[in-house]
């Protein structure tokens, strides 16, 4: 991709004004690509003649929960022609209710033009909760639309998201990232010593989180125009052997994938007459040192267990390569790793020398049954990844168990130690921010068993209900400890939808202290399986 690099000589410009940032009622946020305002990470928009890879059109989907009273939105640097910006087309941003989530009957909220937006600090827009937004499990569901008004103009803006909810970037769509130098504001911010380049805001590593909610046989990548190689050669990309040479997938906008070139010959002092084209354009380890990072682009995807698969040669200049890790027999033809599971989870992209001015983009696939939502995920004020909130569960979770009489006081239902049945099982789940959401009774059936099906991912709390019990029994073993007796905390995920939830009980009284008719109707307090009556052995059922 063509990148604008500025004068040289113009660096040394004396600035006198850098960051300010916008006070806000809202003090928690998920935002994408980050929150930080001074760390030089975007997301970007490109016109045509810089052979954008993404189209000119982003979506970014808002989630808050049912709780909320109002929704906040904000843009950081949303106009396209000051600082982090090389640009003279306005980005527009139009707010959607969208209660089903999928963009079906959508209603137009409100809209601005980024030429009202403020250059380099957080704009916040904050309105009550929709009723159009409120989808079916409560939910508040919105998507924000960015869009460049004139894709024909040489220009790339930059900008970031947040959300007092949650953000994240809708599935089955590109997206590019951005890491802009484009005047001396820009290198004033990015290197605050300059001239000293090695005190710098912006290291060349990206963390970008794939929410997986769903079990599929592959995980699929796509990077492009990533400008994988250096200036003077010694790194050049190379035919990636998964990736098919003579077609290009139907959605991208690129040439056929190959050994990467540009128009640029390489810049080596060893080779001054060569004739090489370097693979980026420019390459992405660049020549010149403000812009450069110390080693090439690669990234490597970091599954929920912990598994890393290192890609060490991304795609070159205006290329998409496929970055395949499937449960098929390994063919290097088709895939880069095999794996015999594709957890769900969520997995981190780790991205490291990524040279500033450079724009890569992205797109994920699956093929995860009946589920769309493969949604790269905002992260909190600390870089931690935010798990969406929808408008339909992602999870089909449970919580179910026994209540039962634990007699020798082992905390596991043995043989012979009977369930209880007619007790009553309270479930309470709660919001994110610990207020309860809703709550749900269930009885014991004979054998002493309680469920509650359907339920999504979140917070919950299961509690017996003492009254239903006899007034004479001690607990002896519960899910989260007897500490909490009666109640067990627990967390429906999509790694842990099933739980099960035991309750075990002792009787405190003493034997041979109860009234008439107590052993007939309370088998399981007797203390003995067998008893003798005139010479004659009884069992306990034939003595009942």
């Amino acid at each position: 991709m063509t990148r604008f690099q500025f004068s040289a000589a113009a660096l040394f410009v004396v600035i006198t004004s850098l960051f300010t940032s916008e006070l806000s009622a809202q003090t928690s946020y998920t935002c994408f690509p980050t929150c930080d305002s001074s760390d030089g990470r975007f997301m970007a928009l490109s016109g045509t003649d810089y052979n954008a890879f993404t189209g000119d059109t982003i979506l970014m989907a808002l989630g808050t929960p049912g709780n909320f009273t109002h929704v906040e939105v904000g843009i950081f640097d949303g106009e396209s022609s000051g600082m982090w910006d090389f640009s003279a087309a306005p980005l527009e941003y139009t707010l959607f209710a969208d209660s089903s989530g999928l963009g079906v009957g959508a209603v137009k909220l409100a809209q601005w033009v980024g030429d009202s937006l403020p250059d380099n600090r957080w704009w916040t827009y904050r309105t009550t909760s929709s009723p159009a937004a409120k989808a079916r499990n409560g939910n508040y569901i919105y998507y924000l639309q960015i869009r460049s008004t004139d894709t024909s103009k040489k220009a790339t803006s930059a900008f970031k998201a947040r959300c007092n909810g949650t953000i994240t970037i809708k599935s089955h769509q590109a997206f590019a990232i951005y890491a802009p130098l484009t005047d001396t504001n820009d290198m004033r911010a990015i290197y605050p010593v300059h001239p000293n380049l090695e005190t710098t805001k912006y290291d060349g590593t990206w963390r970008l989180y794939l929410h997986v909610p769903k079990q599929s046989s592959f995980l699929l990548i796509w990077d492009g125009d990533m400008d994988y190689g250096s200036f003077d050669g010694a790194v050049m990309d190379a035919d990636d052997q998964d990736t098919p040479n003579e077609t290009i997938p139907s959605w991208a906008k690129s040439r056929n994938e190959g050994e990467a070139y540009s128009q640029w010959t390489i810049r080596d002092p060893l080779r001054p007459e060569s004739t090489i084209k370097m693979s980026g354009d420019p390459a992405d380890n660049n020549q010149n040192a403000l812009y450069r990072r110390i080693e090439p682009i690669t990234y490597e995807v970091i599954d929920p267990k912990g598994r890393a698969f290192p890609n060490p040669n991304p795609s070159g200049n205006l290329e998409w390569e496929q970055f395949r890790i499937d449960t098929a027999p390994f063919d290097a033809d088709v895939m880069d790793y095999h794996v015999d599971t594709v957890p769900i989870g969520v997995y981190q992209i780790r991205v490291k020398g990524m040279d500033m001015g450079n724009v890569n983009s992205w797109r994920f696939f699956n093929n995860a049954a009946g589920f769309a939502d493969l949604e790269v995920i905002g992260v909190d004020i600390l870089g931690n990844p935010v798990l969406p909130v929808t408008a339909v569960e992602t999870v089909a979770g449970s919580a179910s168990g026994v209540i039962y009489y634990d007699t020798d006081r082992d905390g596991v239902q043995d043989p012979g130690e009977p369930g209880i049945p007619s007790v009553t099982v309270k479930l309470t789940s709660y919001f994110p921010d610990g207020t309860v959401k809703s709550t749900s009774l269930s009885v014991t059936d004979p054998d002493g068993r309680y469920m509650f099906p359907g339920l999504g991912a979140g917070n919950y709390n299961v509690a017996v209900d003492m009254t239903t019990l006899e007034n004479d029994v001690a607990a002896t073993s519960d899910a989260d400890g007897t500490a909490t007796p009666y109640t067990a905390a627990f967390a429906i995920t999509a790694t842990a939808p099933n739980q099960v939830l035991p309750f075990g009980w002792r009787r405190t009284h003493a034997p041979g202290t109860l009234t008439r008719g107590y052993w007939v109707n309370h088998p399981e307090d007797w203390p003995v399986e067998t008893l003798m009556l005139g010479g004659v052995s009884y069992t306990k059922a034939e003595a009942i």
